[in-house]
């Protein structure tokens, strides 16, 4: 099937109504607001939500305040960072802002081993990378910044097996990769010692156990905009 038709340049998969499928979030530029897409069970997709500032970049799910639900957050271009609350239907309201306003790309993770979700956002224009802890109820504090290159995909893994969620940046224009290594989610150390594959301009980058193995690897999709997106 068929849906949308904007500026779109990212999409996330979730059940955001509880009834058991995958629905989709779609990321929009060009002043166009973030959808919602309600999948009736066989693949084909109605129209639900709208919402956000409208020249995003990157969009992920996560129950971000604890109630059992989907919540969305969004990077966008000219605008912070947002988080969008789930009522559990489907339906969303603004939380709080986080970030600069050069948002390429987020990812979402417990950094500090608290057991809720926080932010990693990859920036552009020589900005920062920068984390944002949840305080539990979908509203975040900035903890640090690292990095200043032009950064279009981050993802987050435990790449030293220590336990904790390290972060690898994706940069453009030429710029090396980074591996950034969790000391205690306020302090992030780069590592010259990981090596680490990523396609440039890549949004929605993820780490993740390939085989069973400890070792991790980039999966990257790529960016599209301008065409009706497809299942």
């Amino acid at each position: 099937s068929t849906f949308g038709g904007g500026n779109s340049r990212s999409i996330a998969l979730g059940d955001v109504d509880g009834d058991g499928d995958l629905d989709v979030a779609v990321a929009n530029d060009s002043n166009q607001a973030e959808e919602i897409w309600l999948n009736d069970g066989s693949g084909n997709f109605s129209a639900g939500d709208t919402f956000g500032f409208g020249n995003s970049k990157s969009i992920v799910f996560g129950d971000m305040d604890g109630d059992g639900d989907l919540d969305v957050a969004v990077a966008n271009d000219g605008d912070p960072g947002g988080v969008w609350l789930n009522d559990g239907s489907g339906n969303f309201s603004f939380s709080d802002a986080f970030g600069g306003d050069d948002g390429r790309s987020i990812a979402l993770g417990d950094v500090d081993g608290d057991g809720d979700l926080d932010v990693a956002m990859a920036s552009y224009f020589n900005r920062a990378e920068e984390i944002w802890l949840n305080n539990g109820n979908g509203t975040f504090s900035f903890t640090d910044a690292f990095g200043t290159g032009y950064s279009s995909g981050i993802a987050l893994g435990d790449v030293d097996g220590d336990g904790d969620l390290d972060a690898a940046v994706a940069n453009a224009l030429g710029q090396a990769e980074e591996i950034w290594l969790n000391d205690d989610a306020s302090a992030w150390v780069i590592s010259n010692e990981a090596v680490v594959t990523i396609t440039v301009n890549a949004v929605n980058d993820s780490l993740m156990a390939v085989d069973d193995i400890v070792e991790l690897d980039t999966l990257t999709s790529p960016q599209f905009s301008g065409h009706k997106d497809k299942i």
